[in-house]
């Protein structure tokens, strides 16, 4: 799978693989998600289509439609899971051998490119990112919700 959410090595989008995906990241307590949409030629964010703290069933009800929109205008969708519950790690540009070394530690492991891949760990005595339904207790709090 390719680093864009549910979009395959083939260029067409898969909202089953993104559904996945976002199955994956609840079942680690990702419940909110920042989508960024970047432009597939620059990489630079398309202005007007950053979308933070995004809920999970709204990410659900949208991704389709949002693979859809990026496949025809050639934009990379890029979910970011937070968790309250666990501190998230992406690893990138793994190595199929690493990849597959981490895998028993991993609740999600991707194909991104030809010999590239991302293994997620989820760690549940880490820091994470801080419950948004109540008022933030700490500097560093503050700043993980206005980055």
């Amino acid at each position: 799978m390719d680093n864009r959410a549910g979009e395959t090595a083939t260029g067409r989008h898969n909202s089953i693989e993104a559904m996945r995906m976002l199955d994956a990241f609840a079942s680690v307590g990702a419940r909110v998600f920042d989508l960024s949409i970047t432009d597939m030629t620059t990489g630079d964010p398309v202005d007007g289509l950053q979308r933070p703290g995004r809920s999970l069933d709204e990410m659900r009800r949208r991704i389709a439609r949002d693979l859809q929109d990026g496949e025809r205008n050639r934009h990379n969708v890029i979910i970011r899971p937070r968790s309250t519950t666990a501190l998230l790690i992406q690893l990138d540009d793994c190595s199929p051998e690493k990849a597959e070394q981490m895998a028993p530690y991993a609740f999600m492991t991707l194909h991104t490119s030809p010999g590239n891949g991302q293994v997620w760990l989820a760690v549940s005595d880490g820091p994470k990112d801080p419950d948004e339904s109540r008022p933030a207790r700490t500097e560093e709090e503050k700043i993980l919700r206005n980055p």
